[in-house]
């Protein structure tokens, strides 16, 4: 159920499928540019138990393009369920997703439900997912658990650009924002504790953050 508070009388919109149960759901980013400053986002992505994922447009209730069959295609028979989303800014026209079958991470296009790049997260399936842009800098953080969160740069091939020292247990939420050229990262542990993260930019040509230790929490919260 959708309300929509900046129309006059509002609207309320609700949306099922017969044959797909979901599992998470995200907003996208607010658009950010010279002609869009500030306004709202009407996006949504929806995850699927059956391992896919669909993108609506909340104002007019309508798909913005084909159902993606994302993990359905390539966790046959496991627990595909799509575990994470998180949608990339307007211009970008993609959505990241995780699923609890699989180690990876799937950027899926909006317009042709494609999938355009896979690569791994870490050893076990990401549990949640942030995506965040500003400039020419695309960024997605990405929490497993057991293991430190990783920021990656997506604005060509994704590459990990930082690792966090986050909560000893899996986060239950996880944020990104840009900031100074760099992200703040934020993450919770669904308990008492919240982490708050400073990341610097680095650079593309640079090694990258497979060498570095763990960033710690800037502060943190409890």
């Amino acid at each position: 159920l959708w309300r929509d508070a900046a129309e006059e009388q509002g609207a309320e919109v609700s949306h099922s499928h017969p044959s797909e149960s979901y599992t998470v759901v995200c907003w996208g980013p607010a658009r950010n540019d010279e002609h869009h400053s500030g306004s709202a986002d009407t996006r949504f992505a929806l995850g699927c138990a059956s391992g896919r994922v669909q993108v609506w447009d909340s104002r007019s209730g309508e798909p913005l393009g084909p159902i993606a069959d994302a993990f359905a295609a390539i966790a046959r028979g496991a627990d595909c369920a799509i575990a994470a989303l998180a949608l990339a800014r307007p211009q970008r026209g993609s959505v990241f997703a995780a699923a609890h079958a699989a180690p990876e991470i799937l950027e899926i296009g909006i317009a042709d439900g494609a999938t355009r790049v896979s690569f791994k997260a870490g050893k076990v399936p990401a549990v949640q997912l942030a995506a965040v842009g500003s400039g020419a800098d695309d960024w997605l953080l990405s929490s497993c658990p057991g293991s430190a969160l990783k920021v990656w740069r997506t604005s060509d091939v994704p590459v990990q650009q930082a690792k966090l020292s986050g909560p000893a247990t899996a986060s239950t939420c996880v944020d990104l924002q840009c900031s100074g050229g760099g992200v703040l990262a934020l993450c919770c542990d669904g308990a008492t504790q919240a982490d708050v993260f400073s990341c610097p930019a680095i650079g593309s040509s640079e090694p990258g953050a497979k060498k570095q230790a763990p960033f710690t929490a800037a502060f943190v919260l409890s």
